[in-house]
């Protein structure tokens, strides 16, 4: 065998062995990233489960709050029923809140607001900052602005929007 044919074989195993080096560097890269995927797959679902546990919680607080202003469980449970959910009225995960907002013309000042128009899925803004702060916290003046109420306005806020901004005040992820 010439040095030539030696030196070529010699390449030829070195190539091999580099070969079977980044094969093998690459598989343990893919087994940690599939690992990596597993844990986080894993946080994923436990998240979800703390998420659905907030929710369910804040209903209840919701549904305490409610019946404590007035509003039964039966009508609670007819609106439930009847009303069409967030997404196809708000048309997204917030919606525009320029859309959900209407002058209202008489102010009402009572701590604990009646609606005066025939729809009663709408609320006073200034109830509706005031539950949010008294909820979940936060800034007022910051509550009326996610609410779409500019300052000194007196107006209607479509309830699914008055819930949509809790969620975010409170960390709950619309699910």
């Amino acid at each position: 065998m010439s040095s030539k044919e030696k030196a070529n074989l010699a390449r030829i195993r070195d190539n091999q062995r580099r070969s079977r080096a980044r094969r093998k560097e690459y598989l343990q890269e893919l087994e940690a990233r599939l690992r990596q995927c597993e844990l986080q797959g894993i946080e994923a679902s436990s998240e979800i489960q703390m998420a659905a546990r907030r929710v369910a919680d804040e209903n209840k607080k919701l549904r305490g709050l409610l019946v404590q202003h007035g509003v039964g469980e039966d009508t609670i449970e007819t609106y439930l029923q009847t009303s069409p959910t967030t997404d196809t009225m708000m048309g997204g995960q917030y919606g525009s809140s320029k859309k959900h907002l209407q002058p209202h013309t008489a102010p009402q000042r009572s701590s604990i607001y009646i609606p005066t128009t025939s729809t009663s899925n709408v609320n006073n803004c200034n109830y509706a900052t005031d539950m949010i702060t008294t909820m979940a916290g936060g800034d007022p003046s910051a509550v009326r602005q996610d609410l779409g109420c500019l300052p000194g306005m007196d107006c209607e806020v479509d309830n699914h929007l008055v819930f949509n901004v809790m969620d975010r005040y409170t960390g709950s992820v619309g699910l």
